[in-house]
């Protein structure tokens, strides 16, 4: 993800992603996938948020996002039955949607390789 996304989603979300600092304008937090899907994951800190702000939740401490056999994985500690909702959530969700552009699209192989591509970029 680009640079501009990943300290939009860390200033947007500071309780999620505090251990991400700027650093001479640099995100300490960094995202592995493309662009597309940070409505996805900018949703799934929405909810996560509200639901830590009831105080039903306990902390979870998210160590890593990323696309994992062409899909969007998050990786946290600390969840419960909830959090673990909302992370499978995200992560169906993701095999609809192009992680390049965040148009509508589709898990595909290509060359060995699984990515979740619109038709447009299927081909890249």
């Amino acid at each position: 993800m680009n640079q501009e996304l990943d300290a939009l989603l860390c200033e947007r979300h500071p309780e999620i992603f505090k251990s991400a600092s700027l650093y001479e304008g640099k995100s300490g937090w960094h995202f592995e996938c493309l662009d597309g899907w940070h409505g996805i994951i900018d949703t799934f800190c929405v909810l996560l948020d509200d639901y830590q702000s009831r105080g039903h939740a306990p902390e979870a401490k998210i160590y890593r996002i990323r696309e994992k056999f062409g899909l969007l994985e998050i990786n946290c500690d600390g969840t419960d039955e909830y959090i673990d909702g909302l992370v499978d959530m995200s992560s169906a969700l993701s095999q609809h949607v192009c992680e390049v552009c965040s148009n509508s699209g589709k898990l595909i192989e290509s060359g060995g390789w699984l990515s979740t591509r619109c038709n447009e970029h299927a081909q890249q």
